[in-house]
């Protein structure tokens, strides 16, 4: 995590905008089948065609990946989808270097996002030169009179309809007296040489994270350089693409105006052949909804979505030094699903912040109307300094730093996100922290009125004595109340080891403070008859008594409300 800030951010993003290759999938390409004009769909397992050989040959040379073996282990340098042509010649005993010592390459137009393709100029053994361009199918000059190109458009869905990545093959020989610079000269008028199928399996645990997604309340959002009958079938396979939603293309997403994007845009869960321009466009769309958007990036030209996005996340794997300075976080492991489990994170953070904010407020709005009402009445001050100190340190200060210890509770990615422009006094704690002050106050009150005027003739300091216990045992006590929107348990009681250590600890200072007499004169306490100490005991126990009636009380009240919503 780059940015502190961002942990609690990333807990309430209301929407997740990922890359396929290596964060929904494996990033581990494999060619499973090919097309050329003359064989038809082939698998890489039949024995390759002649017409195979030449389409491998091409993709070869048009590579600059490798893989070495290092001391029995393989080094693969380069992108995925060239690794993969790499593994599918060493099937055939061939390598990149090998044909390049019959081909050389004299000139190379390298890959880039937006026109999705990549050239490469040899030299042929008769003085010629073999023009080669692989990339997107729907990118390459092909010369248009092909009778192959109709076949080539129903092999190219086949392909994408079965979740596979299609690379296409165009090539052109010209002769040696060429000498424009050109490229989009050197391109014009391809031969179509095939096509390759490509598999990138999802990751396993993807499926279960975008199913916790949804049921967390996040729209999970798939961009992709991929064509959009590929990112159809892969967005299905791994749930993000539902029928109730709608896939496009970056071509379909510029023809929208900015009105038209926000209008839909929660109807659209995939975007195929996008820009990097383009998730800008998506990221603002959400933002002006008043939605918190997460995107995910890897390239030097992500680094303008991932700083416009509420939370950027670079990949730490393939990610660039650029994209994960401009991003909040970075994935160490390029999975989608580590984005969840830091979901999951942030909304802990957030809820243990709730917690504290609960604990330490409620009670000492409690102190403030204790002393109030006390002077009120005539009483005058029901605790000294000394004692209010001493409450603040143990029974405000060793469960408030020990509950931001607190684990995530099993119902946090159940519950939807916090809006941008929610209170913090909202989904009840407005309520609880009011339920709270007020049973403290009433409670020590008559604490204290029992204990000067009903335990004895109006001696202050047994009031006093009293009032001390009930305050510092109680808040304490009922912070197991607090840390838990469930009913309370014995497992809820006993999930934050540290938390009761602590309050172990407070208790034992406490009860040695009331009980042994140099620390009780130093805090003007006196010593408290039988039926003061039971008193006592039971007050203590109130305050959590109330709160859990409140909490049952809360929940039969949303249930009913959801079944009022339902019917």
């Amino acid at each position: 995590m780059r940015r502190v800030s961002a942990v609690e951010t990333i807990g309430s993003v209301d929407v997740i905008a990922s890359d396929k290759t290596g964060t929904l999938t494996q990033n581990r390409m494999t060619i499973t089948k090919y097309w050329t004009p003359t064989t038809g769909i082939m698998t890489t397992e039949q024995p390759l065609t002649s017409a195979g050989q030449t389409l491998m040959r091409y993709l070869g040379l048009a590579t600059n990946a490798e893989i070495n073996r290092v001391d029995g282990e393989e080094q693969a340098i380069g992108d995925a989808t060239e690794l993969a042509v790499i593994r599918w010649l060493a099937q055939h005993d061939l390598d990149r270097s090998g044909l390049e010592e019959q081909a050389p390459r004299i000139a190379e137009d390298p890959f880039d996002s937006t026109k999705k393709m990549m050239t490469t100029v040899h030299e042929l053994e008769d003085g010629q030169r073999l023009v080669i361009v692989k990339g997107a199918w729907d990118r390459l000059p092909l010369k248009p009179d092909q009778a192959s190109l109709a076949a080539g458009q129903v092999a190219h869905d086949e392909f994408g309809q079965a979740a596979l990545r299609v690379l296409a093959v165009g090539y052109r020989i010209i002769p040696a007296d060429v000498q424009t610079t050109d490229w989009d000269d050197l391109t014009a008028d391809l031969q179509l040489a095939g096509l390759i199928g490509l598999i990138d399996p999802p990751r396993p645990e993807v499926i279960p994270a975008i199913r916790a997604a949804k049921q967390a309340g996040i729209f999970p959002v798939m961009i992709t350089g991929d064509h959009l009958v590929t990112a159809k079938a892969i967005a299905e396979e791994i749930g993000i693409l539902t029928s109730e939603l709608q896939a496009i293309s970056g071509d379909e997403l510029r023809q929208l105006s900015d009105e038209e994007l926000t209008a839909q845009i929660d109807q659209i869960a995939v975007y195929a052949r996008v820009s990097p321009s383009d998730k800008i466009r998506i990221v603002q769309a959400w933002q002006s909804l008043g939605k918190t958007v997460a995107m995910t990036g890897d390239g030097v030209n992500d680094a303008p979505a991932l700083k416009a996005a509420d939370v950027g996340i670079a990949m730490g794997i393939t990610g660039t030094e650029v994209s994960k300075e401009a991003a909040d976080m970075v994935l160490t492991d390029d999975n989608f699903a580590t984005i969840m489990a830091a979901v999951k994170e942030g909304r802990t953070v957030y809820q243990n912040i709730i917690k504290a904010v609960e604990f330490l407020v409620g009670v000492n709005f409690a102190q403030i109307f204790l002393m109030v009402g006390a002077v009120l009445f005539g009483w005058g001050a029901p605790l000294l300094a000394e004692q209010l100190l001493i409450i603040n340190v143990l029974a405000d200060g060793i469960p408030g730093f020990f509950i931001s210890q607190e684990p995530g509770e099993p119902q946090a990615m159940q519950q939807p996100p916090v809006a941008n422009d929610e209170s913090i006094l909202a989904r009840g704690l407005g309520q609880r922290l009011f339920i709270r002050a007020a049973t403290f106050t009433v409670l020590t009150l008559g604490i204290y009125a029992f204990g000067r005027f009903g335990l004895t003739n109006g001696q202050a300091p047994v009031g006093m004595t009293m009032v001390f216990l009930v305050l510092a045992l109680g808040s304490m006590i009922d912070i197991y109340a607090i840390k838990d929107r469930r009913p309370l348990s014995w497992s809820s009681m006993m999930r934050n080891p540290m938390l009761n250590r602590g309050l172990l600890l407070g208790i034992l200072v406490v009860l040695a403070i009331a009980v042994i007499p140099p620390f009780r004169s130093f805090f003007s306490l006196v010593t408290l008859p039988a039926l003061g100490w039971l008193t006592v005991l039971v007050a203590t126990l109130i305050p959590t008594f109330v709160l859990e009636l409140n909490k049952r009380w809360q929940a039969r009240r949303q249930s009913r409300l959801v079944v009022n919503t339902a019917e």
